[in-house]
């Protein structure tokens, strides 16, 4: 709240108010900023293979070299699971999985970090073998 004082500060000691007036100005905040416009991070043009099936022997390429997203980003490919696999990684970036008469499930995974302009890129395949 607020309270409105009138003081007579003039020596003499008669005076009149003829009119008064109040004039309240709000606080003008600067507009806020546009919304951050974040992209959608997607691989390059055939950076990121996931098969449509894995052999219970065989090698698959996952990863092309030097596989990065839209926003630069290099992609990661991360794979677990219950069965018997190796991860061939080459020093130019490309990614193989590659399985010996085996049988089980494996998760593939290939994700790129979110930037100031692009959102986290994330995909995951699951397969039985």
């Amino acid at each position: 709240g607020w309270t409105l004082l009138v003081a007579d500060t003039f020596a003499g000691d008669v005076g009149s108010i003829y009119s008064w007036s109040l004039s309240i100005t709000p606080e003008v905040l600067p507009p806020a900023p546009p919304p951050l416009v974040v992209q959608a991070q997607t691989p390059l043009a055939g950076c990121v293979t996931p098969p449509r099936s894995l052999p219970r022997t065989g090698t698959r390429q996952l990863t092309a070299p030097l596989c990065r997203t839209n926003g630069r980003m290099n992609i990661t490919t991360t794979v677990t699971g219950k069965a018997k696999y190796k991860v061939v990684r080459k020093s130019n970036g490309m990614v193989s999985l590659k399985t010996n008469k085996t049988r089980g499930k494996i998760t593939v995974t290939w994700s790129a970090p979110a930037s100031a302009a692009f959102s986290a890129y994330r995909l995951t395949r699951s397969y039985r073998l």
